[in-house]
């Protein structure tokens, strides 16, 4: 961010773009994770300050749930959350987890913007396979139930990816 905004301007086209008045959106950002414990006010303060307007956090599991909406408590008017269960971070049984995901969601005034960061990834390990697949179907019916849009990750399964939400695709409308 910062080396974009010490450039002041580029030209595209023939339409000059100033960099320094340009607002930026980290639609993706883990800065609530304890890898950021030490600098995490300053990394935030930085972000914003090279123009970043909005920070996205998607969730990765039941235990970062605290620690992002924490973040987005102190910043409310640029980190915002999303829910939902990180293909690769699926417990033993993941059902009770999901459980307790969606009752946050079913609460009217819950401050979740997506559903995410959901998906497939077989890159490290396909055992999971079908349980992802089940998991993702999951999520994605509640992007559809409470009409917001789905934060997709997808590691070596675009074809899984695919397949299933092929069938909802009219569905998946991506919130309003």
């Amino acid at each position: 961010m910062e080396t974009l905004v010490g450039l002041c301007s580029i030209v595209a086209g023939t339409q000059e773009i100033n960099l320094v008045t340009m607002t930026f959106i980290d639609t993706h950002t883990h800065l609530y994770t304890e890898e950021f414990d030490v600098d995490r006010t300053a990394v935030v303060e930085r972000a914003l300050a090279a123009g970043a307007r909005f920070l996205l956090l998607p969730n990765i599991d039941e235990a970062s749930l605290a620690p992002m909406l924490a973040l987005c408590k102190a910043y409310p008017a640029s980190c915002f959350p999303m829910i939902g269960l990180h293909p690769t971070e699926l417990p033993d049984d993941p059902n009770p987890v999901l459980q307790r995901m969606e009752q946050l969601l079913a609460d009217a005034h819950h401050p979740f913007i997506a559903i995410g960061e959901v998906g497939i990834d077989l890159y490290w390990d396909a055992q999971r396979r079908e349980e992802q697949i089940e998991v993702l179907r999951r999520q994605a019916a509640w992007a559809i139930r409470y009409d917001l849009p789905l934060m997709i990750h997808c590691r070596s399964a675009h074809r899984e990816l695919v397949d299933t939400l092929l069938p909802w695709a009219t569905q998946l409308t991506g919130g309003r």
